[in-house]
């Protein structure tokens, strides 16, 4: 299981900076570049729970039915979670 960012429509994915309602008005989104920038936003949020909505959400591993054998196709950019879902 891994957390990957909630899409927020027009292509962007989350990434909040600041929880405050002022700054919440006007928070940034961004792609996550680096597993550490990765951390960074986990900890926060475990330490923070404040958020109203889920920028992150959980991904659960599901396994196929052994009888039923189905293509996937991996589509999206380098370091954007193919590579993740490769490993799996």
């Amino acid at each position: 299981m891994w957390l990957q960012t909630a899409n927020l429509g027009n292509g962007f994915q989350a990434n909040i900076v600041s929880t405050t309602k002022k700054e919440n008005d006007n928070f940034k989104i961004r792609l996550i570049p680096s597993n550490t920038y990765f951390q960074e936003i986990i900890s926060t949020i475990k330490s923070e729970r404040k958020f109203q909505r889920n920028y992150y959400e959980m991904i659960v591993k599901i396994f196929p039915k052994v009888d039923c054998c189905r293509p996937i196709v991996f589509i999206g950019p380098s370091g954007v979670g193919r590579n993740e879902l490769k490993k799996c």
